[in-house]
């Protein structure tokens, strides 16, 4: 999978089944007028492909 940006920061699964997956772009650097989709936040249905449900610390 890729998206149509250069500065992928983070991935993290999401929604009700965790089968969702959030990729959050950076647009610091970027040229608006170039690389349009900087900064963007792309969702990609992975077709069952599931993410973990995070564990809690509690101290």
């Amino acid at each position: 999978m890729s998206v149509p940006t250069a500065q992928v920061t983070k991935c993290a699964f999401g929604g009700p089944d965790l089968t969702t997956l959030y990729i959050t772009t950076a647009a610091i650097g970027r040229d608006p007028h170039i690389d349009v989709m900087a900064g963007h936040l792309f969702k990609v249905e992975t077709g069952g492909i599931r993410g973990l449900k995070t564990n809690i610390f509690e101290g």
